[in-house]
């Protein structure tokens, strides 16, 4: 068992608190090792939109910046609520379903699915006249921005070939080291009120006899002594997230001798995720003993490690959208419309728990670790996250081909390089200068092209299909591989509609969307040089990309 020896450092920890970003100059940072906080990463995947509306636009691709008249407009150009003539009433259910691939092999599932609500809206014409304002309209609505349900799962073994294979325990072990933080003189290193959530898995770690402090006269410092040099270590993650954005509009559109259209939308937005994350690690000596780097073998080596974490964000943010439509002439519609950055509010609790088995090679029993490895911490309050999600322009142009067919074209710019971290936890008080220094460096502007085409064979059915793809995200990769985020997404749509009487529509969309993300890491120590990271201790890259599936069916009622 863990020796409780009276070190003599404990007088050398910190009060200073560390970040969770870059500690000493050192960034420790990964998949796994950054689920304490909200990072940059995490509030760029929170940013990005999806393509959901109605069914109607969702098998147009969302391509309504200038087309209008639908109720989806009022999340993407309000000034399409101008178009309305009567009122209607609008409401879209979803089946959605993803899936994850890995350049890894599988070990548990990588499909998620639910059932949920894509949009619902009520459209009320206040105003019908004769003279320039031709008409104005108000809708009352919600939108389902972004869907968070998705699960991926893997493993993957690295070899003890030619050095240490990788494993989590020397990353925590730096973080301590780095940090100053050692047990009092008592072996006690807890993680409540005098210490910060990045820093609980590797205090788990040493609760967990997996790490240990070592008293060297030329500064102390902590290792995984409990790992062999020879060991191949065995790596299993499973990630599952449940969830999703939504926003409430609240939107005005104007008609302007049917030529002019103009609009407005306050958009209130809610998230909600929940992460489940678990991370393991077996350690594999191939029938010989575990030694050290003097090839001594070793008292007590660990077998395997457990990590489990839980993340919990829940907030809100507000947002303004504000539009145009010009008819130039009858066929031809040009939009514009300028979403605001959202201005978020979120709580966000944390979890971690820690369990191993080790072995002892004198008594040649077995002991699991079962006390003091876990903790919960939450951030509300004063000491919430606030930050600000990318504005959004854009730009589209439409041509109806009489009664019979529509071809719609929409250009989209989202400024990801913009976003900006307002206010973190106290624990991180450097994380806002930190992420208004590097977000920039990080990420950059994205381009999405969107094309949506609807053609009626006859007077009651409608025949539709679309196609949208987005730019990458990522300015630099080395920068932001410690997540997946993406570099490239992709929607192939269809869909068909049904003019049940004249004032009864009935619409069905399926959406294939196809997400290739950045390659990224569980975990790494390294140092940063500009735009570069020499790494000190790192796992390998991996590459997680998703395919989503999207059914959706609308029922429209004129009233």
């Amino acid at each position: 068992m863990k020796s409780l020896k009276i070190w003599g450092i404990g007088a050398l920890l910190s009060l200073a608190a560390p970040t969770i970003s870059a500690q000493n100059g050192i960034l420790f940072e990964g998949e796994v090792l950054q689920q304490a906080a909200l990072s940059g990463e995490s509030i760029a995947r929170l940013s990005q939109p999806q393509l959901f509306g109605t069914a109607r636009s969702m098998a147009m691709a969302n391509a309504f910046a200038s087309l209008g008249g639908d109720v989806a407009s009022m999340s993407i150009n309000p000034a399409g609520l101008g178009m309305y003539r009567h009122n209607e009433l609008s409401i879209t259910p979803l089946v959605t379903s993803s899936r994850s691939s890995n350049g890894a092999a599988g070990y548990d599932s990588n499909s998620k699915g639910r059932f949920a609500l894509a949009n619902f809206g009520v459209v009320y014409n206040l105003y019908e006249g004769t003279g320039r304002v031709v008409s104005v309209n108000m809708g009352l609505g919600y939108n389902r921005v972004a869907d968070l349900n998705y699960r991926t799962s893997f493993q993957y073994d690295s070899s003890s070939r030619g050095g240490k294979a990788p494993t989590i325990l020397d990353a925590m072990a730096g973080q301590l080291t780095a940090n100053r933080m050692f047990p009092d003189s008592e072996g006690f290193l807890g993680y409540y009120g005098d210490s910060y959530p990045d820093l609980w898995g590797a205090m788990m770690a040493y609760n967990s006899y997996l790490i240990n402090p070592v008293d060297d006269p030329d500064g102390a410092y902590w290792e995984a002594d409990r790992v062999g040099v020879n060991a191949d270590v065995g790596h299993f993650y499973d990630l599952e997230s449940r969830g999703s954005v939504g926003e409430y509009d609240i939107s005005f559109g104007l008609n302007i001798d049917n030529r002019i259209y103009v609009g407005a939308t306050i958009g209130i937005r809610s998230i909600s995720q929940r992460i489940r994350l678990y991370y393991g690690e077996d350690f594999l000596y191939d029938g010989a003993p575990a030694v050290n780097g003097s090839g001594q073998e070793l008292i007590e080596q660990v077998d395997y490690m457990h990590y489990n974490q839980a993340a919990d964000v829940n907030g809100v943010g507000v947002d303004f959208k504000l539009g145009v439509i010009y008819r130039p002439i009858p066929a031809l519609r040009l939009g514009l419309a300028f979403h605001t950055p959202t201005y978020y509010s979120v709580d966000r609790t944390y979890a971690g728990q820690m369990a191993a088995m080790c072995y002892n090679n004198d008594d040649k029993k077995y002991y699991p670790s079962d006390v003091n490895t876990d903790g919960s911490w939450t951030d509300s309050g004063s000491d919430s996250y606030r930050f600000v999600s990318p504005a959004r322009l854009m730009l589209g142009a439409s041509y109806t081909f009489g009664r019979r067919a529509i071809l719609s074209v929409d250009y989209q710019r989202d400024w990801y390089n913009g976003i900006r971290v307002k206010q973190t936890p106290f624990w991180i008080p450097d994380e806002a200068a930190y992420a208004r220094s590097t977000l920039k460096r990080k990420f950059r502007a994205t381009n999405t092209l969107r094309i949506g085409a609807e053609v009626k064979p006859l007077d009651r059915l409608a025949l539709r299909a679309g196609f949208a793809c987005t730019s990458s995200m990522v300015r630099h990769a080395e920068l932001t591989g410690s997540a997946p985020l993406a570099e490239r997404v992709c929607y192939y749509t269809a869909g068909v509609g049904f003019a049940l009487s004249r004032r009864v529509s009935l619409d069905a969309a399926y959406q294939y969307c196809k997400t290739e993300n950045s390659a990224y890491r569980l975990f790494y120590a390294a140092e940063r040089t500009g735009d570069a990271l020499a790494y000190i201790d790192a796992s390998e890259p991996l590459s997680t990309d998703y395919a989503r599936h999207n059914v959706a069916l609308s029922l429209g009622v004129k009233f």
